[in-house]
C-alpha cells in the first residue's frame, strides 16, 4: 500500500513548465537585446526605439504589436508599454518603447510579439513617454489636462489641422502654455514640426523657474541672429550656426553639463556652462499679436549617456501549443494468506496504460526509472505544461484518486475470494 500511496503522489505532485509564450494568442514574436554595457548607471525608467520591418505575418497597419521586456530577477517576461511613432503600413514601423529596467553595464532581453489578425493597437505615447501631447491623437487641446495657459489677451490655444496653434494674445502681451508637471536635468524634449512664425516681439520654448538660471530656445526679434540658445543668469547666447527653415523636428537635450538644440542632423548651438540642475517648467510663449508658435507632439524622454544600442532582431519563433507526457509507473500488489497447513503466496501484477489526445503513458518497471523519467521532463524544453498545468493537475487529481479506490477496492474483493476458495475464513 506505502508503493501506490508514493507512486500516487509523484504523479500527482508532476508539473513542468521549461518555456514561457507570454502572448499565446499571438503566433510569431521575435527577440531583441538592448546592449547597457557601455553606461555604468541604472536606467529606471528608461525609452529606446526600435524598427519593426513588416513580414508577412503581420498586420499590415502593425495593430497587433506587443512588447515584454525579461525580467531577469524573476525569469518571466512582462508587458511594456510602446509609442508607434512613425509608420508605413506593410514596410516598417519605428516604436518607442518604456524598459522598467536597462541595467547598468548589462544587457536586457525584448520580444515584439505579433500575428493576431483580431487584435487593436495598444500604442499609447501618454504612457511610454515622460511628457506626451499630440494635435494627431487629441480631439481638442488640452485634452490630457496637462498643461496650464496665462494670456494677457482673451484668445486661447487651439487644435486645428494636425497641429497645435499658440497665437499671441489679442491684447497685444504675452501669451503662453507652461507644463503642470516640471523636469529635471536628463531629458530629450522633441518638438515634431516645429514651427516660429518670426514675426512679432519673440516666440520662445523657455524652462523656468528664472531666478535660478534658465535656458530658452528662441526666436527674437531685437536679437541677432534670430534663433539663438540662451542659457543661464548672465543671459548668454549661443547663436545658431545655421538659422532653421521652419517647420523642424528639433531636439533640445539637457544633461548636467551640457545643453544642445539640433534637428535630425545637425547642432544648432551647444551650451556648457551655467546649466541649471534643478527642476524645470516647460512654457511655450509668443509675444505680440501677430506672432504663434505651431507644433505636432512633444515628446519628453529620459536621458543618459552613452545611451543603450541595440542588436538587431533574432529569428522569427513561431509558438506550439504545449504538449504532456505522463508517467504512471507499475503497480505491483503482494498478497499473502498463511493458515497451520499450506502457504498460499498470490501475486497481481495490473499496468494501467490511458491515452487521451494529449497524454502519453509509459510504464517503467522500476520506481527508478520513474524517477529519471520525471527529471527528463523537468529538464526538457519545449512549452510542456505552461499553460495547462492547472486543468492538467485536476484531471490527473481525479484520475489518481478514482484509480486508488478502485484499485483498494479490487484489492480487497481479491483477497476475499481467495480466502473464500481455500477455505480459510473463520
Amino acid at each position: 500500500m506505502k508503493k501506490i500511496i508514493l507512486s500516487a503522489l509523484l504523479i500527482l505532485l508532476t508539473i513542468s513548465s521549461a518555456f514561457a509564450w507570454y502572448y499565446p494568442d499571438h503566433t510569431n514574436r521575435m527577440e531583441k537585446i538592448i546592449d547597457n554595457t557601455a553606461n555604468s548607471n541604472t536606467l529606471i525608467p528608461y525609452q529606446v526605439e526600435v524598427d519593426v520591418d513588416y513580414n508577412a505575418n503581420m498586420k499590415t497597419d502593425f495593430s497587433d504589436l506587443k512588447f515584454t521586456w525579461l525580467n531577469t530577477t524573476s525569469a518571466e517576461e512582462q508587458p511594456i508599454d510602446f509609442y508607434i511613432k512613425d509608420k508605413t503600413d506593410s514596410s516598417y514601423a519605428n516604436v518607442t518603447l518604456k524598459l522598467p529596467t536597462i541595467t547598468g553595464s548589462s544587457n536586457e532581453t525584448i520580444y515584439v510579439y505579433y500575428n493576431k489578425p483580431s487584435d487593436t493597437s495598444s500604442s499609447s505615447g501618454t504612457n511610454t513617454y515622460t511628457f506626451f501631447d499630440s494635435a494627431l491623437e487629441d480631439a481638442f487641446f488640452n485634452e490630457t489636462g496637462i498643461w496650464g495657459e496665462y494670456n494677457d489677451g482673451s484668445n486661447n490655444v487651439t487644435l486645428e489641422d494636425g497641429q497645435i496653434f499658440v497665437n499671441g494674445s489679442d491684447a497685444g502681451g504675452d501669451h503662453y502654455i507652461v507644463s503642470l508637471n516640471n523636469f529635471t536635468v536628463g531629458k530629450k524634449f522633441y518638438f515634431d514640426n516645429l514651427t516660429f512664425s518670426e514675426t512679432g516681439n519673440a516666440q520662445m520654448i523657455r524652462f523656468t523657474p528664472e531666478d535660478n538660471g534658465y535656458f530658452i530656445y528662441e526666436w527674437h526679434t531685437s536679437l541677432y541672429p534670430n534663433d539663438n540658445l540662451e542659457i543661464g543668469v548672465g543671459d548668454t547666447l549661443y547663436p545658431f550656426a545655421d538659422i532653421p527653415t521652419y517647420p523642424q523636428n528639433v531636439l533640445i537635450s539637457w544633461l548636467s553639463n551640457n545643453i544642445t538644440a539640433q534637428n535630425e542632423t545637425d547642432i544648432f548651438a551647444s551650451a556648457t556652462t551655467d546649466i541649471p540642475t534643478d527642476e524645470r517648467y516647460m512654457r511655450i510663449w509668443t509675444q505680440a499679436s501677430d506672432s504663434n508658435i505651431t507644433f505636432t507632439r512633444i515628446r519628453v524622454e529620459e536621458y543618459s549617456t552613452p545611451e543603450p544600442t541595440q542588436y538587431a532582431f533574432g529569428i522569427e519563433e513561431t509558438y506550439s501549443p504545449p504538449t504532456t507526457t505522463t508517467t504512471i509507473p507499475t503497480t505491483t500488489t503482494t498478497s499473502t494468506t498463511t493458515t497451520s497447513t499450506t502457504l498460499i503466496t498470490t501475486t497481481t501484477v495490473t499496468t494501467t496504460t490511458l491515452a487521451p489526445t494529449t497524454t502519453t503513458l509509459v510504464t517503467p518497471t522500476t520506481l527508478g526509472q520513474f524517477g529519471e523519467t520525471l527529471h527528463d521532463i523537468g529538464e526538457g524544453t519545449g512549452n510542456f505544461l505552461y499553460t495547462i498545468r492547472e486543468p492538467l493537475v485536476n484531471i490527473i487529481l481525479g484520475l489518481g484518486l478514482v484509480s486508488i479506490i478502485l484499485f483498494m477496492v479490487y484489492a480487497i474483493f481479491t483477497g476475499l475470494g481467495q480466502n473464500i476458495s481455500s477455505g480459510n475464513i473463520v
